[in-house]
Formats: C-alpha cells, sequence, structure tokens
C-alpha cells in the first residue's frame, strides 16, 4: 500500500491518494506515519482544517510530537489563526528546543502580525540553529530588505545563493537591494543570471533595463 500511495502522490492523483489513506487509517489507526502524510497532502490541497485534523491525531498518539505541533502552526497562519499558531510553534519549542524549522514558522507569523522584531530574532535562531535552513536565511533577508537594512538583506540573500546558486527569488531580491544601494554594476550582473534562470520574465529585463 505504501509503494500504491507513493505512485499516487508522484503521479499527483492527490484525491486517489487521500482515499487510499482513509482506508490505511482503518487498517493501521496507529500508525503515526499515515497521518503525517494525510495532513502533508492536505495542506498541498489548501484543505488547513483537514491537515490539522490529521495532526490532532497524530498528537493523540503522541503527546509529545515536535514536528505535529510545528505543522499544526502552519496550517494556523494560513488560516489566519495567528495566536494559536503561535502557540502551537511554541509548544514545538518547548518540546524540541532547538527546533530550526519552528523558530522559522513562527518568525513568518510575528511578521505577518507586524511584530517584526520578534520575526527577525525567531529568523535568527532558525539560521543559527540550522545554517543551511534556506527558508530561515532568505525570509530573514526579505524581512530586513523591508526593514531597509539592506547591507545585512544583502548578505542573508548571498548566504541562500552560497546553499543554492538557483534559488531565482534570493538573486531577484539581491539584484533589488544592490540596485537601491547604488551597487550598479553587481546588480546588473545579478539580474542578467536571474535572466539566464528565467528568460520569459519581462520584469526582470525591465529591472535590468533601468540599472
Amino acid at each position: 500500500q505504501m509503494d500504491q500511495l507513493s505512485r499516487l502522490y508522484q503521479e499527483k492523483k492527490l484525491e486517489e491518494a487521500l482515499n487510499l489513506l482513509k482506508k490505511m487509517m482503518h487498517q493501521f489507526p496507529e500508525v503515526l506515519n499515515i497521518y503525517l502524510i494525510n495532513g502533508s497532502i492536505n495542506y498541498d490541497l489548501g484543505r488547513y482544517r483537514s491537515a490539522i485534523k490529521s495532526y490532532q491525531a497524530v498528537i493523540k498518539l503522541m503527546p509529545d510530537h515536535a514536528e505535529a505541533y510545528n505543522l499544526i502552526g502552519l496550517n494556523l497562519r494560513k488560516l489566519s489563526f495567528y495566536n494559536a499558531a503561535i502557540k502551537s510553534c511554541k509548544k514545538a519549542i518547548e518540546i524540541k528546543p532547538h527546533y530550526a524549522e519552528a523558530y522559522s514558522n513562527l518568525g513568518n507569523i510575528f511578521v505577518d502580525i507586524k511584530k517584526v522584531k520578534e520575526g527577525i530574532k525567531c529568523f535568527r535562531n532558525a539560521s543559527t540553529l540550522k545554517p543551511n535552513l534556506l527558508a530561515a536565511i532568505f525570509n530573514l533577508g526579505v524581512t530586513l530588505s523591508e526593514e531597509n537594512q539592506y547591507e545585512h538583506s544583502i548578505s542573508n540573500f548571498k548566504k541562500v545563493i552560497e546553499l543554492n546558486p538557483f534559488h531565482l527569488e534570493a538573486l531577484y531580491n539581491l539584484g533589488n537591494d544592490l540596485n537601491k544601494t547604488g551597487c550598479l554594476f553587481d546588480a546588473a550582473n545579478t539580474y542578467q543570471k536571474v535572466i539566464t534562470l528565467r528568460p520569459d520574465n519581462h520584469e526582470f529585463y525591465n529591472n535590468l533595463g533601468i540599472v
């Protein structure tokens, strides 16, 4: 059944995968991975309440399952239940103090509700705990850029690109911030790299033309 489930997921037959998972839950009601996969697919489909129910089932089986609390927080954020999302992510961190992904998710929630300093602190905690966590480093860069802290945002975008030279959003944001700080040659070179990756986007050509 797991092989069949994997095949359905790879083929993007998500409704069929969910039907199979439903049967598997009845057959194997105490297998955590079934509920985790069910939650993940529901998240992909934008069915956040269903995803939350799946992760709550995980917690019922294993009360100290940090990942489930973090994923509940992720889905609550999508539903704009920010206070509950914060509480869930903090619970994940309480269970697993070095949980970088939970800090990263918590940072996004704080930024959403305009608590930018708390968000920046969470992103920094996440990237310290896990120096290759691209999402935390990138989101820290975006947040610092929005706060006009370009020296620091540029540094973070460069870190992302060191880890993944094909990270389109990091390259584009780096080009923008280099442009804002008057580093025009570097900005032009960066935009050219972006265009190489996405030659069909008129906005990238426009920015390069302005530089």
